[in-house]
């Protein structure tokens, strides 16, 4: 049980780390770079829309989900994911 609860302290302050303008604005770019985009901004943490280039919208993101996806797209082909 206190592995769980070590994990999830560890995967919120992983979220709250990245919740900052500089990772925002970074991501913003590096996903537009590959045709993608990152939109919204409602309350909370689980706040931002990622769409892909054809249109498919994912909500309820925090940037630390966005910036695993950011490397993933860097790593393979958009088509692929």
């Amino acid at each position: 049980m206190e592995d769980l609860a070590e994990k999830a302290a560890a995967a919120l302050a992983r979220i709250k780390a990245f919740d900052t303008p500089e990772n925002e604005h970074r991501l913003r770019a590096e996903l537009a770079k590959h045709g993608w985009k990152l939109k919204g901004k409602a309350p909370g943490k689980a706040r931002f829309a990622v769409v892909d280039p054809k249109g498919n919208e994912i909500s309820g993101t925090t940037l630390a989900d966005v910036d695993d996806l950011a490397k993933k797209i860097q790593s393979s082909k958009a088509t692929d994911l």
